[in-house]
């Protein structure tokens, strides 16, 4: 609702006034319109749920339509104008505990005491919500905690907790990794499978990785359900993976998240480079036909890229272990005439 009213200046004091205005005037104008609805269905023998939800969509106004429609006619400063945007922005607030309180006129609950006490904990979560999308980071992560603390073992805990972890994130908090672990401990079997999980893990093994903390971050990736990622963020993730394993000298490792990498993207952009570190790989464990067969490809698909340098330097060290000495010239003096 705020884009609604921007660029309006209230005084204090008429601010306050129209604050009193449309919460007094606001409520009314929805506790009798809801009723008066509510009674009319009720005459036609609508089921109590179905007529509270149309009682509320017949009390909502549109915000937008009716500012406009104020301007137009040069009523905004007025008395009437003045009352009518501040019921409007009490509307706006109030959507809120008319979309939680829906499930519950669904006739979805069996447990309405037990639901509507949630509310509270959703309402806390929507506000946390909000403050993360402004970037008031620490604002946020007082709400989720809050919500952690009075709903624990919920689904509004669990949500409020992911959230919280992604706040840390963002932060660049040096104690993400053991918030991450915690969260995972707390969670991971209770929501095995859940998207939010496999982010947490991910979360974790950014942060080591981050860190160049590789043999933390090795075995954090190998904690991230891949198959839950989108392909477009798996893909960053599995080149990561290898290169982490590399660093932590677990080539084979290394060799398998490269090759599931390549299997999937065949065009990407970090393509050339994951043929490099895989060929890399390939030597340390001393398969150097593959090898070879990588550093080739480089050279004859991504001749332009940046790897093809090092390509060719691999070939020509390749071809000198296995005494092959024409091809070591050849790549030696393709390095240097090209570079």
């Amino acid at each position: 609702f705020l884009p609604c009213v921007r660029g309006m200046e209230f005084r204090l004091k008429e601010g306050a006034a129209l604050g009193r205005t449309g919460c007094i005037g606001g409520s009314l104008q929805a506790l009798l319109t809801t009723g008066a609805v509510v009674g009319i269905l009720r005459l036609f023998d609508m089921a109590m749920g179905p007529a509270v939800l149309i009682g509320f969509l017949v009390t909502l106004s549109s915000t937008a339509i009716v500012l406009r429609v104020l301007q137009e006619q040069g009523r905004m400063d007025a008395q009437h104008g003045r009352v009518a945007t501040a019921i409007l922005i009490f509307q706006d607030i109030i959507v809120v505990p008319m979309m939680l309180v829906t499930p519950l006129l669904a006739g979805k609950s069996n447990d309405i005491t037990g639901d509507l006490l949630l509310l509270g904990g959703k309402m806390l979560l929507l506000v946390g919500n909000a403050y993360r999308m402004k970037k008031t980071y620490s604002r946020a992560v007082e709400l989720y905690l809050m919500v952690e603390q009075d709903y624990p073992g919920e689904d509004v805990a669990f949500e409020a907790g992911y959230w919280k972890l992604y706040c840390f994130y963002l932060l660049e908090d040096k104690d993400l990794g053991e918030f991450a672990a915690g969260f995972l401990s707390r969670w991971s079997k209770l929501k095995e499978g859940h998207e939010f999980v496999a982010k947490a893990a991910l979360i974790r093994a950014d942060h080591y990785f981050n860190r160049a903390e590789y043999e933390q971050a090795a075995s954090a990736f190998g904690e991230v359900n891949m198959d839950n990622l989108k392909p477009d963020l798996r893909a960053n993730v599995l080149f990561n993976q290898g290169y982490a394993l590399m660093e932590a000298k677990r080539h084979q490792e290394a060799i398998s998240s490269f090759t599931r990498f390549l299997n999937e993207n065949s065009n990407h952009e970090l393509t050339s480079n994951a043929l490099v570190h895989r060929g890399l790989a390939l030597k340390e464990v001393k398969d150097l036909a593959k090898a070879r067969e990588d550093f080739k490809r480089i050279t004859s698909e991504f001749a332009k890229s940046s790897s093809a340098e090092l390509a060719w330097y691999q070939l020509g060290l390749i071809a000198g272990l296995e005494r092959d000495q024409d091809a070591k010239v050849e790549a030696f003096e393709n390095l240097v005439k090209l570079y």
